[in-house]
């Protein structure tokens, strides 16, 4: 499936205006959900590495606009996250929510892990590195696996869009074709 460019910055413009509206109250345990990663992961695991990479990065780079941290801070982990993920596609049975889900976890918890550490060397205020070994384990504890759980819900929920994306719209569930 190739993912195409229209539809990649609708998608995150709407993700970006979602996340940074709507989201704001839909915390929980002060968590929300990170929506233009979890579309990178869904993205590239169906669409593959190169693409991945490429809806990251323009996921990175929206995320950068409205963080307004450093530039390309976010581009850069996004389209990596994006590479890594669309390489997993290749081994993995691509048409079963629990695989996504599961991918999910793992590339959430690795991209907060990395954003955190990232911070730290950047000489960012609220960084794990900044409290030590105690604090990253809070990071990690708090923050990060609520923050994967959170994603793998989100990732439910994109599924079957980014599914009937790829196969022209229509879903065969339950003996009956859906068309989005």
């Amino acid at each position: 499936m190739k993912i195409k460019l229209p539809f990649a910055l609708l998608t995150i413009s709407i993700l970006l205006l979602l996340q940074t509206t709507l989201l704001e109250y839909v915390e929980i345990a002060g968590v929300k959900p990170n929506l233009l990663l979890t579309f990178t992961i869904c993205a590239a695991f169906y669409a593959g590495s190169r693409e991945g990479a490429a809806v990251g990065a323009l996921a990175g780079l929206a995320q950068d606009m409205a963080t307004g941290i450093i530039f390309g801070f976010y581009a850069i982990i996004g389209a990596a996250a994006g590479f890594i993920t669309g390489l997993i596609n290749r081994r993995l049975y691509r048409d079963n929510m629990i695989v996504l889900v599961l991918v999910t976890f793992l590339v959430t918890l690795i991209y907060e892990s990395v954003v955190s550490l990232l911070y730290g060397r950047a000489g960012l205020h609220g960084s794990a590195l900044a409290g030590g070994p105690a604090k990253y384990w809070f990071v990690i504890n708090r923050l990060i696996l609520p923050e994967a759980a959170y994603n793998c819900a989100v990732a439910t929920a994109l599924y079957l869009p980014v599914l009937a994306r790829e196969k022209n719209g229509k879903i065969k569930a339950g003996g009956k074709t859906v068309t989005y």
